[in-house]
């Protein structure tokens, strides 16, 4: 179960072993299993690496000169396509 809450996988672990635990039960559980709980961002964890930065760098550059006409932008955060 992908994203799951503690409340969604108490259930699921009810309806698989017959024995209800509680969220805190199973979060420290998961905790001692190394499993993280926190929610996914939208952040990637490349994006401030030096080959990233390196690669953005060069993408605006390659498209600074680019007429208006010639520009697509699809969605909230103004992503560019060359045609």
């Amino acid at each position: 179960m992908t994203d799951a809450t503690l409340v969604e996988l108490c259930e699921l672990f009810a309806q698989q072993t017959g024995n209800w635990v509680s969220r805190s039960t199973l979060s420290r559980y998961l905790q001692k299993l190394g499993l993280n709980r926190k929610k996914k961002t939208w952040y990637s964890s490349q994006a401030g690496t030096e080959r990233v930065l390196k690669l953005r760098e060069e993408y605006w550059v390659k498209i600074k000169d680019v007429p208006p006409e010639n520009e697509r932008i699809s969605g909230r955060n103004r992503n560019y396509a060359l045609v």
